[in-house]
């Protein structure tokens, strides 16, 4: 698992979305389009609520990954999170809450949780298995696969942003 390429790719991947949310009119932010549907705030707070408990798996301690490649997850976490036409459910600890959000609030908080994730994947190793948690979906993952994880969840909501954006500029 190659260090560089994986912090490339997170700091595009806050960069995306840093940049939608900042192009994101503040008046419609807090807008749901329809029912059932998040506001652009509820996306970000999702991202950040998912993030900050991943953030603080990724930090702890970690074992060798001896049983099989230690990115061979990454694939099916990308499979999933690039079908945009698959509607997923948030489990109940990583749903959005209804309050108003500002912006500029949550995206100092995102930014501070991929500051400490560059930070942890300079300083720890990411084939190492994270043995806190282990996902639902995909079972115990690598703090690499980890942070994959968060570069291709994150995408797949700054796409979803950056919907809204567009139908609410027509």
């Amino acid at each position: 698992m190659d260090k560089k390429s994986t912090k490339i790719e997170l700091q595009h991947s806050t960069d995306q979305l840093i940049d939608i949310v900042n192009r994101f009119p503040v008046e419609s932010w807090n807008i749901s389009p329809e029912k059932g549907r998040w506001s652009a705030a509820q996306i970000l707070d999702h991202v950040i609520i998912s993030e900050g408990f991943i953030t603080k798996l990724l930090d702890s301690q970690g074992t060798p990954c001896n049983d099989r490649e230690p990115d061979e997850k990454i694939l099916t976490v990308r499979a999933l999170f690039t079908d945009d036409d698959l509607k997923l459910t948030a489990g109940e600890p990583i749903q959005p809450s209804n309050d108003e959000k500002n912006p500029g609030e949550q995206l100092d908080t995102f930014q501070t949780l991929r500051n400490l994730q560059l930070q942890i994947l300079e300083n720890h190793k990411l084939e190492h298995k994270v043995k806190l948690f282990h996902h639902p979906k995909f079972g115990e993952l690598t703090r690499g696969e980890w942070l994959w994880f968060n570069i291709l969840h994150s995408q797949r909501h700054t796409r979803q942003i950056q919907s809204l954006y567009d139908n609410q500029s027509r």
